[in-house]
């Protein structure tokens, strides 16, 4: 039986490491690109994994690297992800997520129009939103430039899709969380801080807004949701989401209760971390995806925010371990 092949751009980002297993358990050939090839990252120990090096924004060789493998389907996860409202950040984001999105649909129409394209979209793309919770029909209104970039990109994809016939599509993801989340969100920022407070390693955690709510997932579920939407009959957009937002502070009590901690102790609330205000939260309507995919949210934020805690501090307890070992070692 002849693999299919992937194309995973940002293959070591949460998304991409999920996505990867997901379909190698499907029995893919996966290829990826990163910035940087890390030869000690899980991802090379399996065999029906590629990973090139390459720039999400060298036009050339991500050409050649689409030419070179004809992939079935792409999945574009790579670009600045963080929503970031530091004007110095803003060439960067609006660059890289909107001009690597065209290199690939141009390499994939000149090479292999047949493959699929999946792009990494964001609730952040309805940001000021008129409605919550918001839908594949509400009009976009982004304000960041990260959400700017994103709607950016989908006009350019859409492009694709209606003036040459490429599949292509875009998943309206939500906050999605796992133990491989960046602690540059939230979420991760919490557990850390938790797993680092029961240790002893740390004294307080620094937030902004607690009260505001999110539309928290799980990671290994929405990238499902990116594949089920490439296996579809037709190139669909969908929003990726839970409809069911919970406040920043809940999350907090749950991280820390699981240490037997109280939050109050520990938080500081940093004013230069409040976002902007939210007079509508970002919440996403997955009604339209679990209609025609079956597809819907089974893991809850707090079963999510318990298996993260439990990695951090496994994390931390294995350093320990290391440390008290060479100490032991050291001291003969």
């Amino acid at each position: 039986m002849i693999k299919k092949k992937a194309l995973i751009t940002g293959i070591y980002g949460q998304d991409g490491f999920y996505l990867a297993q997901l379909l190698i358990q499907k029995n893919y050939h996966v290829f990826g690109y990163v910035e940087k090839i890390d030869i000690t990252h899980e991802l090379h120990q399996e065999r029906s994994i590629t990973i090139y090096e390459c720039s999400v924004v060298d036009q050339q060789k991500t050409w050649d690297i689409i030419t070179q493998i004809q992939p079935d389907e792409c999945y574009h996860l790579a670009g600045v992800s963080f929503v970031s409202y530091d004007k110095d950040e803003e060439q960067k984001t609006l660059y890289t997520n909107i001009f690597s999105t065209q290199i690939l649909l141009t390499g994939i129409l000149q090479s292999c129009p047949s493959c699929k394209f999946y792009l990494a979209g964001s609730g952040e793309m309805f940001g000021n939103a008129i409605e919550s919770p918001q839908n594949e029909n509400t009009p976009f209104n982004p304000r960041s430039a990260y959400g700017i970039s994103k709607v950016t990109a989908y006009h350019i994809m859409k492009t694709y899709r209606q003036n040459h016939g490429l599949f292509a599509c875009c998943g309206f993801t939500y906050n999605h969380e796992s133990p491989r989340r960046s602690p540059l969100f939230v979420t991760r920022k919490i557990t850390q801080a938790v797993a680092r407070i029961y240790y002893g390693q740390q004294k307080s955690l620094s937030l902004g807004n607690i009260e505001a709510q999110r539309d928290w997932g799980y990671a290994p579920e929405y990238v499902e949701a990116m594949w089920l939407m490439l296996n579809n009959r037709n190139p669909i957009d969908y929003v990726i989401a839970t409809g069911k937002p919970q406040k920043i502070v809940d999350v907090l009590c749950v991280a820390f209760s699981l240490c037997n901690l109280d939050y109050k102790k520990y938080l500081h609330i940093d004013t230069c971390l409040i976002r902007p205000d939210e007079h509508i939260p970002l919440i996403g309507n997955p009604q339209k995806i679990y209609n025609d995919l079956s597809r819907y949210a089974k893991k809850n934020i707090f079963d999510i925010i318990k298996e993260m805690i439990h990695f951090d501090i496994k994390i931390l307890t294995e350093k320990r371990s290391l440390c008290n070992e060479v100490t032991n070692t050291n001291s003969m």
